[in-house]
């Protein structure tokens, strides 16, 4: 078995809740506003995750943690709708 471990794209926005645990910087897989209710930069996550996806094709599946959980979870759904992998996964 083979693993890779992708770095969120983005870097954190404000104060990261690991502050103090982990060294800086901070990355994150997308941003939020303070009611939850808008995500910035969540299509572009989906994008990355994607190439990420083809450049070392095959993947068998996704495990992720904290937003990498939330990611991991909404992808399927995403691409069930069409929302995601619009180009296919593998070249």
């Amino acid at each position: 078995m083979e693993l890779f471990f992708p770095d969120a794209p983005f870097q954190c926005n404000g104060k990261s809740v690991v502050e103090g645990v982990f060294d800086p910087p901070y990355y994150e897989w997308f941003q939020f506003n303070k009611d939850y209710n808008e995500y910035f930069n969540f299509d572009e996550c989906v994008d990355y995750i994607e190439e990420c996806m083809i450049k070392l094709a095959p993947i068998d599946g996704l495990l992720g943690f904290s937003q990498g959980a939330i990611l991991s979870a909404a992808l399927p759904g995403l691409q069930a709708k069409f929302t995601a992998f619009r180009q296919g996964v593998y070249p």
